[in-house]
């Protein structure tokens, strides 16, 4: 496969940490010459693969944030984000509708903050900062 090292040209992966099989993907991708950097979901099932196996294999790839409250278990206590179980349960329309709410909007504020944080704390110095199904475009 051809290495693509244009400088101007950004090729990045989200959902790094969601499931094995994308971390799988970035770390062919990356190796491949294909991705230059990924999104980082800090409360994926995979997030620890992610920390210990992908990133270190993956010389110079840019990391940054995923904020997930979409899809997955909660980091912090966000009842009007999630079920009983801690699992988040609006979709977009419906988070949409609830961000005119202040309380609603600062679980979604601590929630964030505690994902950036989780990837901080890992080591990694994010590049940059996303969402997962384009949650940061809601007002």
């Amino acid at each position: 496969m051809k290495k693509y090292n244009n400088k101007n040209l950004i090729i990045n992966c989200d959902d790094l940490g969601l499931k094995k099989s994308l971390n799988d993907a970035v770390l062919k991708g990356f190796n491949e010459g294909v991705l230059t950097q990924a999104s980082l979901i800090a409360n994926g099932e995979y997030f620890e693969d992610a920390i210990n196996r992908v990133i270190p294999n993956c010389p110079q790839i840019a990391i940054g944030v995923h904020l997930n409250t979409y899809e997955g278990k909660s980091l912090t206590d966000c009842p009007l984000l999630t079920d009983k179980n801690g699992n988040f349960k609006l979709s977009f329309v419906q988070t949409l509708l609830k961000s005119f709410d202040r309380t609603f909007l600062e679980q979604i504020e601590t929630e964030w903050e505690t994902q950036i944080n989780k990837v901080i704390s890992a080591g990694i110095k994010p590049t940059h900062i996303d969402s997962h199904v384009h949650y940061h475009s809601i007002p």
